[in-house]
């Protein structure tokens, strides 16, 4: 460190001398000018100071210029010449410095001398002086003086009225004025040392902020390799275990409760996505260049996820664990779903961490609304510590903790509440705390959502039920604040809700019900309850007459599922895992009581083809039909499997490959579709290995036509990653994990976009294969200049016949153009009409759609005689035709290739 210390101080101070010196040099250059500009001026003055003077001299009538004039002319410009040409041609130079200062006290000489010796005059050898310091150097002073003396000593020996206005002068008075130069010089001499010294000092600093800029730069530039190296490190394994839930997901099979294993594993690890993410984001953060996204999301099943993830850590510290979303929360709101989940995942894990017993509430609720604007308040609620009001206020500041012992005994950085509340107030809302010692905490924060662009039906069932007018509900537990979420919920599903604290309540309830003939409908117990549990109330209920036809749903604990035998020989007609998402309680619900035939009035959801079965999108059947090569290249194998088995299951053919110097091999033989290129992989990186393929192309930019489509996969998440990608000569971007349908997105994108481009440009058709021939006709919008499939079936399957219409087609059409130019030449409507109506023949046989269509309308406009319109009709034709020639070599070949299939 200490080496490292003074390597950082020789640094500076050797770039603090090279920042003196180039700054001495520019105020050397730059006071050179000034005294170029300075000479030209005192020349000219003294020329007009002369003629003003003493213009002419006279001897008895006669008279003749004087010789100060003379003077004022030659000797000025000898003066005055060699430092201006040398301050134009060579400034900055010590020379050019000394020929000034040398040069300007002769110029106050000479200009003493056209004066008379006016002591008036003398002032200017003082503003000399002060001049020449501009340069900051005091050694310029030193021959200025030098001259200054010898010239009032010359001059005052012998032709003193020249210098002082007299005839006659003492010899020594050379010596006062001397002297009083020498006085001005040592203030001079002073300032230009104190000037150079500030110099060095002002350059000295700026080399230190330079460096320590450089350092922070460096450390910078560290930090952001180290951000990446750390992101792809993380997102690799973390693909694998996404990329796998997700393909179990899809694959279907699952029994219910391994499905719903599955989906948590997915959610907790698209939450750790975020929670990386928002790690990596914290730079931007504190520099409040964090952007929010904005977009449709389900706010209860948010909430609900969020809940579920962290259900397993709440389980394990035996807390009572509960979510309650209040009747008016909205189903659908606009707004950043991943910084709301990151917010709620820090609150609610805090409460988690720190309680001990009891309970965590997770609520929401609709705190005001307006025209455009949903303004919803979170609360998470736990029976914690509590914390006092002292320290209250360095909750929210950065790494900051209530006390060491805390960090010891919970763990954490103390960064999860000071980013939630930078993320609150970045999305325009507000967060605080209300809490008192022993007696838990409630973390609450407000945040302002737009309204939904359109609503979803799956969000939307729970909130459009007919009323369940008539049916009655009973629920039981022991947990107040459970209790009340129970009989809220099912009063907003048209319910007669009553509530039980115990077993001994309930069953007093259900027997008074049964003898008054208003018999419950439905009971939902909790499992862990005081005195009498959950099983021994069902047994109780299924034991009397009057009480046993009740259908009963269990809820209980995650840590205590419940066997599937025991829950049927009680009686059960289903058990639910607490916290009890609203959809599942909902959907057990309609269950329970369809099968006693009580559901009259309740919506029940529509099957689904597959219990856990993804619907095919769009984009995945717009795939599946396009049957697309694809290039895979990634060094990890998890995520080879991964990938493969997605696309493979858009219908796609892949095939793998482990470094960028294989990519680029396996292109150079091989034709694919579309290429995924991982950015980090051995021997060639994914960057150079774009770069190679673009390189062997041909193509300066991806876009371009006939490149192969690059998409990169890559796992860093840093600003400045997806220009590089794009740099390198790559297409898109798709960050790690992969989310499957923004890579069917991304592939159907860039392959169509590059077929319409095929579509459009001559050459690419002309070099078209018979594959790109088959995935062009699937572009949405695309027309091929030739329909292939329409003229082989015109040929019934004969590919000679097609050929030979082809050569007849190109054979003719020259001369028929030529023919159309020259009606055209001379207004000859009804042969324009007559040569159109003949191509619009001829290539409606050969399936030339664009071509019969423009021949059309020229035929129509060349027998109206609409001669400007006809002129436009006439261009597009010659466009078309001109596709269409370049087309015919490529439908020739696939006519060979297709006329056996079409012919079966």
């Amino acid at each position: 460190m200490s080496q490292m210390m003074s390597t950082c101080a020789g640094d500076a101070s050797s770039l603090g001398a090279e920042f003196y010196r180039t700054h001495r040099e520019t105020i050397y250059r730059r006071t050179d000018r000034m005294f170029a500009a300075l000479m030209a001026v005192q020349w000219v003055f003294g020329i007009v100071a002369a003629m003003v003077i003493s213009p002419r001299t006279w001897a008895g009538v006669e008279s003749q210029m004087h010789p100060h004039v003379w003077a004022a002319v030659v000797l000025g410009g000898v003066i005055s010449l060699p430092p201006i040409l040398l301050a134009v041609f060579k400034p900055g130079h010590a020379v050019t410095r000394y020929v000034i200062s040398v040069a300007q006290m002769l110029t106050s000489a000479l200009l003493i001398h056209l004066t008379g010796g006016r002591i008036e005059t003398h002032f200017h050898v003082f503003g000399s002086l002060a001049f020449l310091a501009f340069y900051r150097d005091w050694r310029v002073l030193i021959p200025a003086t030098v001259v200054v003396a010898l010239d009032h000593f010359l001059r005052g020996l012998y032709f003193p009225q020249s210098v002082y206005g007299v005839l006659t002068a003492s010899s020594w008075r050379w010596l006062e004025h001397a002297g009083w130069v020498i006085f001005e010089d040592l203030f001079l001499i002073a300032s230009c040392l104190r000037s150079d010294k500030e110099m060095r000092e002002i350059a000295q600093r700026a080399a230190d902020l330079h460096v320590a800029k450089e350092a922070a730069e460096g450390a910078n530039r560290a930090k952001s390799q180290f951000l990446a190296n750390m992101s792809h490190e993380i997102r690799t394994p973390l693909n694998g275990v996404i990329g796998m839930a997700e393909l179990l997901i899809r694959k279907g099979g699952l029994a219910e409760r391994q499905l719903r294993y599955v989906h948590v594993i997915k959610s907790s690890g698209d939450t750790l996505l975020t929670l990386i993410n928002g790690v990596l984001d914290f730079s931007k953060i504190e520099a409040g260049k964090l952007e929010l996204s904005r977009s449709d999301f389900d706010l209860r099943g948010v909430v609900e996820d969020v809940v579920e993830m962290l259900a397993p850590k709440a389980a394990v510290k035996k807390l009572e664990f509960l979510c309650h979303m209040h009747l008016d929360v909205p189903a659908r709101v606009c707004g950043d779903v991943d910084r709301l989940r990151q917010i709620l995942i820090n609150l609610t894990n805090n409460a988690i961490k720190f309680t001990e017993e009891g309970e965590v509430v997770v609520a929401a609720r609709l705190e005001q609304s307006s025209d455009d604007r949903l303004f919803v308040r979170f609360d998470v609620r736990d029976s914690g510590l509590g914390i006092a009001r002292e320290q209250q206020d360095r909750l929210f500041k950065s790494f900051s903790q209530l006390d060491a012992s805390n960090t010891r005994k919970y763990g954490g950085t103390g960064l999860g509440l000071a980013i939630s509340k930078q993320l609150v107030e970045l999305m325009g809302g507000t967060i605080g705390l209300q809490s008192e010692v022993g007696k838990g905490s409630t973390f609450w924060f407000t945040i302002p959502f737009l309204r939904p662009t359109s609503r979803s039906p799956e969000t939307t069932r729970l909130t459009s039920i007919p009323p369940t007018r008539g049916l009655r509900v009973l629920a039981v537990d022991d947990l107040p604040a459970q209790r009340e979420i129970m009989r809220e919920q099912f009063q907003a599903w048209g319910f007669v809700a009553d509530i039980a604290s115990d077993g001994t309540e309930a069953l007093t309830l259900l027997r008074s019900a049964a003898t008054a003939a208003a018999p419950y409908h439905l009971a939902v117990i909790d499992m862990h309850m005081p005195l009498m549990n959950g099983i021994a109330l069902a047994r109780a209920i299924k034991g009397e007459p009057s009480l046993q036809q009740t259908p009963i749903l269990m809820l209980t604990s995650m840590d205590q599922p419940l066997d599937p035998n025991e829950m049927s020989a009680a009686g059960f007609a289903a058990c639910l895992t607490k916290p009890v998402r609203q959809s599942e309680l909902f959907d057990a619900v309609a269950t329970a009581l369809a099968r006693g035939g009580l559901t009259p009035s309740v919506a029940q959801p529509e099957p689904a083809a597959s219990a856990n079965a993804v619907a095919e999108t769009s984009v995945l059947t717009d795939l599946r039909r396009l049957r697309l090569r694809v290039l895979v290249a990634e060094d990890n194998e998890v995520n080879q499997e991964v990938v493969k088995e997605i696309l493979t299951d858009a219908g796609c053919t892949v095939t793998l490959v482990s470094t960028g110097a294989a990519a680029v091999q396996a292109v150079a033989s091989h034709e694919y579709d579309v290429a995924l290129m991982d950015c980090q992989m051995p021997e060639m990186d994914g960057f150079e290995a774009a770069r190679r393929i673009r390189n062997a192309e041909g193509h300066a930019q991806p876009v371009e036509c006939g490149a192969l489509p690059i998409i990169a996969l890559t796992a860093n998440a840093i600003q400045g990653d997806r220009e590089r990608c794009l740099s390198a000569g790559m297409d898109g971007y798709v960050a790690k994990p992969i989310d499957p349908d923004l890579l069917f997105q991304a592939i159907l994108t860039l392959v169509q976009r590059s077929l319409r481009q095929a579509a459009v440009s001559a050459p690419a058709v002309a070099r078209a294969t018979e594959h790109t021939v088959k995935l062009a006709a699937t572009v949405p919008g695309y027309e091929a200049p030739i329909n292939l499939e329409t003229l082989l079936r015109r040929c019934r399957g004969k590919a000679t016949l097609v050929e030979s219409l082809l050569g007849k087609f190109d054979a003719a059409i020259g001369a028929q153009l030529d023919e159309l130019r020259g009606a055209f030449t001379r207004i000859d409507g009804a042969a324009v009409s007559r040569v159109a109506h003949a191509i619009k023949g001829a290539s409606a046989n050969l399936s030339a759609n664009a071509v019969s269509s423009a021949a059309a309308e020229l035929e129509r406009l060349g027998a109206k005689g609409e001669w400007e319109s006809a002129n436009e009709s006439l261009q597009r034709l010659e466009t078309s035709v001109r596709e269409c020639l370049e087309y015919i070599p490529t439908v020739a070949s696939s006519a060979k290739q297709r006329a056996v299939e079409v012919k079966a």
